[in-house]
């Protein structure tokens, strides 16, 4: 039998509340986090080059996937292709295995692409998908949200306490709130 959990304290209605508050902060904070550190890249990433994609490096990892109980998970084995592209910067050729990898591939071999790269260290590549700025904005969505729902719910609380105070007093003591 299920027990079910009220919370009858308003103080306790409003730490309850400061919950969401707290995690909807955290989360938000882990968004900007984020945003700051997947943009930081682009100002040292000026020098746009043509490349070319060799090929796809195949790339296996294992998941277990559970269905309801811990005996009966199962294993999954998920392959992803990260493109290999050549450039080539100052008469000098390079080539870079992309550290994004996705299924399917994002790009087929011999196919014309633009890569970003640091002029001063041309060997290293502004690999972003723009699935990190996705990320971003999901965490600061799902923070927005939490932050929201956590305020609200605490105001309305701390109305409703200010409202029950002011409701037990003699009617010449209201007045003065």
């Amino acid at each position: 039998m299920r027990r079910r959990v009220v919370v009858t304290s308003a103080s306790a209605r409003i730490a309850l509340w400061m919950v969401f508050v707290v995690v909807g902060a955290i989360v938000e904070a882990f968004g900007l986090l984020m945003l700051i550190g997947s943009s930081g890249g682009e100002n040292r990433y000026t020098a746009a080059v043509p490349a070319v994609v060799v090929g796809l490096e195949e790339r296996t990892s294992t998941r277990y996937q559970r269905h309801g109980t811990r005996k009966h998970s199962q294993r999954e084995t998920v392959t992803t292709y990260a493109p290999i592209y050549e450039y080539s910067y100052n008469g000098q050729d390079y080539r870079y295995t992309s550290k994004v990898s996705s299924n399917p591939p994002r790009f087929q071999a011999g196919q014309h692409v633009e890569l970003k790269i640091d002029p001063d260290n041309p060997e290293k590549v502004y690999d972003n998908s723009g699935m990190a700025n996705i990320a971003c904005f999901i965490f600061m969505g799902a923070g927005a949200v939490f932050l929201f729902i956590g305020i609200f719910g605490v105001s309305l609380n701390a109305k409703r306490m200010k409202q029950n105070k002011t409701d037990h007093l003699p009617p010449s003591y209201s007045n003065w709130n």
